[in-house]
């Protein structure tokens, strides 16, 4: 296999560590898709029927007064959750599947000009890299990739929410992967860096406050997406890095369906819910103008986008999210809150 194949072939064993970037990591986790969404509660989540109404003192299970209005956000508030992905089949992770686990944290930083500041920090890990054999390239080039793994997988960022109805306005992002492609030519250490700055025009009122049960309405936008992306591959004969930045504006429509108030429960607490159906946002694809393929920063011979969906939770008694599940080809990713403050 000569140098120019092998590279290529690292490169494309590369895609596996930026999938985490496209299911967690984009900016706006839990925004939406303009998909008509089922307001059935075929989730698993008590709908607060059967409910034994004893507060647990934890959050409590009577239900507040809707609509929910916008919630008024202190410096030092914050929220952290737990992630985690599993067959979407299933809802359990097999030997053989790409699995996340971890954690991430919302803290209100500073209130600045009519905007709340809100960090981002989260840690993750990624397990269940299949083997892979197969040629690649060329008729009789073969890599055999043995073991992948990430040992370093990090997201840190910031939004601003417009105050007085949560409209987002800009996100920040940086996500930072490393970790290493066992072959049989020897093991390779990967990093990927990409840095996403969107900024959106109007500002984006995903929730519509106030929120209130069985409602339908749009979210629309333009974004424009700032991206940087490095990353590298060193080993045995290869040492190879490259990275590009460049900008992008996409048309964003959403349609939003919220259902009835519910209970929901979660590590921090059971806590009066209104269910928000959407799903990963669904741009103008013909806006992208060819480029689809720099998002990821790698590049691509062919794609296409995979079916999708999501829905949250939106409590006011947290005044945020309480609960998110979404998914994206054959897996789920399950979001639950797990501590807040309220400052």
């Amino acid at each position: 296999m000569n140098r120019r194949t092998l590279t290529a072939g690292l490169v494309a064993a590369v895609l596996v560590f930026v999938v985490l970037a496209a299911i967690v990591f984009s900016p706006g986790v839990l925004q939406p898709q303009t998909t008509t969404p089922d307001t059935g509660n075929g989730d698993g989540t008590d709908n607060g029927d059967g409910g034994n109404g004893e507060d647990n003192g934890d959050g409590g299970t009577t239900p507040q007064d809707v609509p929910v209005e916008t919630p008024a956000w202190d410096v030092g508030d914050s929220w952290t959750y737990n992630v985690s992905s599993s067959s979407d089949d299933s809802h359990e992770l097999s030997d053989r599947d790409f699995a996340i686990r971890g954690q991430f944290t919302r803290t209100v930083t500073a209130i600045e000009e009519d905007a709340y500041n809100v960090s981002l920090t989260g840690a993750f890990e990624i397990l269940g890299f299949d083997p892979i054999e197969e040629s690649l390239f060329e008729e009789r080039s073969i890599l055999i990739v043995s073991n992948a793994y990430v040992d370093e997988a990090t997201v840190a960022g910031y939004s601003l929410y417009r105050t007085a109805d949560l409209a987002k306005l800009q996100d920040v992002r940086t996500i930072h992967l490393s970790g290493a492609i066992e072959t049989d030519y020897g093991t390779y250490n990967v990093s990927y860096t990409k840095t996403t700055e969107t900024t959106f025009d109007p500002a984006f009122d995903v929730w519509d406050f106030p929120l209130d049960e069985n409602e339908r309405w749009n979210a629309t936008t333009n974004a424009t997406l700032r991206v940087w992306v490095d990353w590298a591959i060193e080993g045995p004969n290869l040492d190879h890095a490259d990275g590009h930045n460049f900008t992008l504006v996409i048309p964003v429509h959403l349609v939003l369906m919220s259902g009835e108030l519910e209970d929901v429960e979660t590590p921090a607490g059971t806590f009066p819910s209104v269910p928000v159906r959407l799903g990963l946002p669904e741009i103008e694809v013909a806006a992208l103008d060819g480029r689809l393929e720099l998002l990821t920063g790698l590049g691509s011979d062919s794609g296409s986008e995979p079916g999708a969906f999501a829905a949250a939770w939106f409590s006011g008694d947290v005044g945020n999210v309480v609960k998110a599940v979404a998914s994206a080809g054959d897996y789920r990713l399950d979001i639950v809150l797990v501590d807040y403050t309220d400052a």
